[in-house]
C-alpha cells in the first residue's frame, strides 16, 4: 500500500512539473520510423566515405606515379635523417637494390648489401649512404667522387 501511494506521488509531481500544457510542453522530438531509419542510412553512408577518403589518403591511392616517388622519396630520407646529419638543402637520388650479388662483385661499397636497400646519393655534398629499410639502419656511409675528382693514388 505504501509502495502505491509512493508511486501516486511520483506521478502528481511529474504531472504539477510539466504543468497544464501536457506532455508535449517538455520538448520531446519525435520523429517517425522512416525519417529515423534514413538518418540513419545516412550517418552510415557519410561514415564510410569519409573512410574511403582517408584511407585513399593514407595509402596514396590515386596519386600519380611521380607523386607516390616523391612521396615515398621523402619518407626514406625522413627515416634516414633520424640515423644521421643529412647534407642541407638537397634532395638525394634514391634507388633500391633489387641484384645485390652483381653490385658486390663490382664495388666494395656494397659488401654488405642485401636485395631491398636503398641508397641515396647526395652528389654535391658528394656522399652516398646505403639505407636498410627493414632494420632501419645505415649499412655503409662513403664519399663518391666524380671522373677527375678521385685522389691521386699514391706511388
Amino acid at each position: 500500500m505504501a509502495r502505491e501511494e509512493s508511486e501516486q506521488r511520483i506521478e502528481e509531481q511529474v504531472r504539477e512539473a510539466i504543468g497544464a500544457a501536457g506532455p508535449r510542453a517538455a520538448f520531446v522530438i519525435r520523429i517517425p520510423r522512416a525519417a529515423g531509419l534514413a538518418l540513419a542510412a545516412l550517418a552510415i553512408v557519410l561514415a564510410g566515405f569519409l573512410a574511403l577518403a582517408f584511407t585513399m589518403h593514407w595509402w596514396g591511392w590515386g596519386l600519380s606515379p611521380e607523386a607516390k616517388a616523391e612521396r615515398e622519396v621523402a619518407q626514406t630520407v625522413s627515416d634516414v635523417a633520424e640515423l644521421i646529419v643529412l647534407p642541407e638543402g638537397e634532395t638525394p637520388i634514391v634507388a633500391t637494390i633489387t641484384d645485390a650479388e652483381a653490385l658486390k662483385r663490382d664495388q666494395a661499397f656494397y659488401q654488405d648489401a642485401q636485395n631491398g636497400d636503398v641508397l641515396l646519393v647526395f652528389n654535391q655534398a658528394q656522399r652516398a649512404m646505403l639505407y636498410r629499410p627493414s632494420a632501419h639502419r645505415l649499412i655503409n656511409v662513403a664519399p663518391i667522387y666524380f671522373a677527375g675528382d678521385a685522389p691521386a693514388a699514391s706511388e
